[in-house]
């Protein structure tokens, strides 16, 4: 028990949950003073290392929040080295928690055994193709894209 809870502190130290400040995301010039910095338009969440049943409940618990206050959010997997069958349900709930919140997920740096994990499991058959990105600057820019989309609809 007592290695299961380090292991779950030592994956979910790797977890990065931050709001995106980005002029770009915002419809004319923002009012610094008014804007609630954790409701920005776009987060971004970085999962670095590798992601087993030890963190799984709460990698859930810890971003599905997060993931409610933003229109889009980038799940970043450009340094995840490993995800198990339960946490990568554990994805998938932060997945289906987002299109229930009306928010976008954009995937970033998806490849090698972690892809084919994600891929086989069917996790991400929620996500368009098209938004599954290489690199930060495409995410970001994607993310211009379908929030000028959503303004004008």
């Amino acid at each position: 028990v007592l290695r299961s809870k380090r292991s779950e502190h030592q994956e979910l130290d790797r977890v990065t949950s931050v709001p995106l400040l980005n002029p770009a995301f915002f419809d004319g010039e923002p009012d610094i003073d008014d804007m609630d910095p954790y409701r920005m338009p776009v987060g971004l969440v970085m999962l670095r290392g590798g992601f087993s049943v030890a963190s799984a409940n709460e990698l859930t618990r810890a971003v599905m929040k997060d993931i409610e206050d933003h229109d889009i959010v980038i799940l970043d997997f450009s340094k995840t080295t490993s995800v198990d069958d339960s946490a990568a349900l554990a994805i998938e709930q932060l997945i289906d928690a987002a299109k229930d919140g009306d928010t976008v997920c954009v995937v970033l740096g998806l490849k090698g055994r972690v892809a084919e994990v994600l891929h086989s499991l069917m996790i991400l058959r929620e996500v368009r193709k098209e938004h599954f990105v290489d690199s930060l600057d495409q995410a970001i820019s994607l993310s211009k894209s379908i929030l000028d989309e959503r303004r004008a609809a």
